[in-house]
């Protein structure tokens, strides 16, 4: 994991890039209520995993960098799931301005776990707002 927010009312900035290189690890987790999260950095996560995880209440987050995930082949031969921004939880407020890209780089061959197995952006529970000014890009490289 990157940073984390838990509690009530917590802010947290990050200037920088942040790389995160752990098997299924998150690059931010905003969780709790009313925290409000700012990155103005690239978050790069590889080994699957997810670039930014809200599933706080009535968080503000702000993500002003690059996203970008990357799937990779477990010791079995398959892709995991690879996810840009996930939001979850009730009335958050998520600002994209940076670009979210997902990619994974199949054999013609290869096994994917997941449906589907390359996510750009996931929005769950009620209320939430979700703007993405950046571009989308989901590269599968099959």
């Amino acid at each position: 994991m990157g940073i984390i927010t838990y509690g009530t009312g917590n802010e947290a900035k990050n200037t920088g890039n942040a790389t995160v290189r752990d098997a299924d690890s998150v690059g931010f987790v905003v969780a709790g209520e009313k925290n409000t999260f700012k990155n103005k950095g690239d978050i790069d996560v590889s080994l699957n995993g997810t670039g930014a995880l809200v599933s706080g209440d009535m968080s503000q987050v702000t993500l002003d960098g690059d996203i970008n995930v990357v799937s990779v082949q477990d010791s079995e031969g398959v892709f995991s799931s690879a996810t840009g921004v996930s939001v979850s939880g009730d009335s958050n407020a998520v600002d994209i301005t940076g670009n979210v890209n997902i990619s994974a780089d199949y054999g013609q061959d290869d096994l994917a776990a997941g449906a589907p197995p390359l996510t750009g952006v996931v929005v769950g529970g009620n209320g939430n707002t979700v703007t993405l000014n950046g571009a989308l890009n989901i590269d599968d490289n099959d």
